[in-house]
C-alpha cells in the first residue's frame, strides 16, 4: 500500500485508510506514537493504547497515596 504525502499548514501529513485505522483500532483524533527507523527509512505509527485507563488509575493512585500517607510514610521506615 503506498500513500502520498500531502502539506498541511507547514506540516506535511499521510493519510491512512479506514481499514488500517480499524484494525489498529484507532480512530481521527486518538493519539499515536510516530518512531522513526532513520538507518531504514521507516515510521512506525503505534496507538497509545490504553490512555483512559491510565489517567484513570493515576488518579486512583493519587487517591490511595492521600487517603494512606501516614500509613505508607510508616512503612517506609
Amino acid at each position: 500500500m503506498s500513500n502520498k504525502i500531502i502539506k498541511v499548514g507547514s506540516s506535511a501529513a499521510v493519510t491512512i485508510p479506514k481499514k488500517v485505522l480499524k484494525d489498529l483500532s484507532i480512530d481521527i483524533g486518538d493519539k499515536v506514537f510516530l518512531n522513526v527507523d532513520a538507518k531504514n527509512r521507516r515510521v512506525i505509527v503505534e496507538p497509545v493504547v490504553n490512555f483512559k485507563i491510565e489517567t484513570e488509575l493515576a488518579g486512583r493512585i493519587e487517591g490511595f497515596i492521600s487517603k494512606y500517607k501516614k500509613e505508607l510514610e510508616k512503612l517506609s521506615e
